[in-house]
């Protein structure tokens, strides 16, 4: 009888019961070796959108099953800020390192574009431990949720601006695009704490957070304001 090469329990099919490994008895060739490198790319882009897919269209389900200890049928917020940064990274270079209809200079380390990308995650996690405090989610785990869409919806968004401006539909730096990518966050974070079938709730948390994100921006370039890391023109 075959045995597993990485916990060497005795195999009764092609994975192993113990740890999940694959057995096959072919002989590697060139054919199957291309085969095998095409299959897994694919499962990579296929399994990326289907996540990508179930949060948009089951935010409650997904993110709700990260926060209860579930691991490895969804992604975990960690691989799917993996993949958005890489998106990004590909979308800057060929937009020139614009994203969102914001550039990001090299020229300068604390650019304004620069500073707001690295609190973006920071403030949207703020925004929401404070308008859904009631609920009693700690704010590690209001940075999952917000991880979750900002690498789901900052996904979605980069590829449709690629596309449109590729196509000279729309202007390269427009600022419509990170108001959109807000915009989406906020109201998907809504579906997220609001009961279901309560539309009139679901608006009103929508704007209550809005507010208070609004808020904490407002609050934070007034610190940078009067510390001097930022001028107003």
């Amino acid at each position: 009888m075959k045995k597993c090469s990485v916990c060497n329990n005795t195999l009764k099919g092609k994975f192993c019961e113990k740890c999940g490994q694959k057995y096959t008895a072919k002989k590697l060739t060139f054919s199957n070796l291309f085969s095998d490198l095409i299959s897994s790319l694919t499962d990579v882009e296929k399994n990326v959108f289907l996540n990508i897919y179930s949060i948009v269209r089951h935010p409650k389900i997904v993110i709700n099953n990260f926060w209860n200890g579930y691991r490895n049928y969804y992604y975990k917020p960690g691989k799917m800020l993996f993949y958005f940064i890489t998106i990004a990274g590909i979308s800057s270079f060929l937009l020139g390192q614009t994203l969102f209809g914001l550039t990001f200079s090299t020229d300068s380390f604390f650019s304004e574009s620069f500073v707001f990308a690295i609190v973006f995650f920071p403030i949207l996690s703020l925004s929401s431990f404070l308008t859904y405090r009631k609920y009693k989610r700690s704010f590690i785990e209001h940075i999952a949720s917000t991880v979750y869409l900002i690498s789901t919806f900052g996904i979605i968004i980069l590829i449709i601006e690629n596309i449109l401006i590729y196509f000279s539909l729309v202007k390269q730096e427009n600022l419509i695009w990170i108001i959109i990518l807000i915009t989406s966050i906020l109201f998907w974070n809504s579906i997220l704490f609001t009961p279901s079938k309560k539309i009139a709730k679901l608006f009103f948390n929508f704007f209550i957070e809005l507010i208070v994100l609004a808020v904490i921006i407002s609050v934070l370039v007034l610190i940078m304001y009067f510390t001097g890391a930022m001028t107003l023109n």
